[in-house]
């Protein structure tokens, strides 16, 4: 007894220490926690069979790689960043959760199948001739600008652009002979001979 005591005073600051640690963990409901998982421990032991404490074992044998990498720095670091955003994972998987429902994420898919599909059927002749029709585009329109039937492209635009604010107006207006005759204007070949 006496060496207890004295292994006691030589260990008074680890002693006071736990003492200190036991005070806080009754503080911040710890020890309650722990009391109640020791408890389960404790009714899963009485309970257990032979197979049943064998396929535990396998599965605490199983778990130790997966807690050596749950503490991998890396891990942690991305664990640490969903808890820090949890809220905003929440709201993109309830609208997940939406869109599955309504037939949005069906469509989306959709729409990235065949956008796939087209960049995949996409060859080197399809860009040439992507590229060819462009350039033939941007030549005719240039070639029109330079010509004399621009003014005249204009003057149609411009009665056209008329025939329609007269037949917001009033839709009795919008009739091919109100056109044709809004092309012989003279104000059209004004436009024109320019």
């Amino acid at each position: 007894m006496k060496e207890l005591l004295q292994e006691a005073l030589h260990r008074e600051d680890a002693l006071k220490e736990l003492v200190r640690q036991l005070g806080l963990w009754h503080q911040d409901g710890t020890w309650e926690a722990l009391t109640q998982w020791m408890a389960l421990l404790t009714a899963i032991q009485s309970s257990a069979t032979g197979p049943m404490a064998e396929r535990m074992g396998t599965l605490l044998a199983d778990m130790g790689p997966l807690l050596s990498r749950i503490t991998d720095a890396e891990t942690l670091k991305t664990l640490t960043y969903v808890f820090d955003h949890q809220q905003v994972l929440i709201a993109a998987f309830s609208q997940l959760v939406m869109w599955q429902s309504d037939g949005t994420w069906e469509a989306l898919m959709d729409v990235v199948n065949l956008i796939k599909a087209f960049k995949e059927s996409i060859g080197p002749g399809t860009v040439e001739r992507m590229a060819s029709l462009a350039q033939e585009t941007g030549q005719s329109l240039l070639r029109m600008m330079e010509s004399d039937i621009m003014p005249l492209t204009l003057a149609m635009m411009d009665v056209t652009a008329d025939s329609w604010r007269e037949a917001l107006d009033d839709p009795k207006h919008l009739t091919l002979g109100a056109m044709l005759h809004r092309m012989k204007d003279p104000r059209m070949f004004k436009l024109a001979s320019r």
